[in-house]
């Protein structure tokens, strides 16, 4: 079986925060009377005229209104943000209240300023390495 889902993206910050989460809404009801069976919000910090809301609380709450056979999606959790035993209990939480139908996405962020904004060293970060020339 194919299963298909919907990557919720940045919002203008011109938008407001009651405006946003109306949208979300309207497009989750939409996505789920489409048949789709995910839905995933990533994450960013200080995204300059951009906004996204915070995956982990928004997701608890989606959790109480979407159907049970929606699972949700951390699209990439930038997780050196974190203190891990933070992210680990915030995660365990969330799984609990989403009745095991959380997915997570993690990676190591790749915005220098989100690094700074919260007092995070961007050198925490492993540089990429080059793919081998063999």
């Amino acid at each position: 079986m194919i299963r298909t889902g919907l990557l919720m993206t940045d919002i203008p910050r011109s938008v407001g925060p009651r405006q946003q989460f109306s949208d979300i809404l309207r497009v989750v009801d939409a996505a789920q009377a489409a048949g789709l069976t995910y839905v995933c919000f990533g994450q960013h910090f200080l995204y300059g005229d951009l906004s996204y809301p915070q995956p982990v609380p928004l997701l608890a709450r989606l959790a109480a209104h979407v159907d049970p056979h929606v699972r949700l999606v951390t699209s990439v959790l930038v997780t050196p943000l974190y203190h891990p035993v933070v992210l680990a209990e915030e995660l365990a939480t969330l799984d609990m209240v989403t009745e095991g139908r959380l997915v997570v996405g993690a990676g190591i962020g790749y915005v220098p300023d989100e690094f700074s904004c919260l007092g995070v060293p961007f050198s925490a970060v492993p540089a990429p390495t080059s793919p081998s020339s063999c």
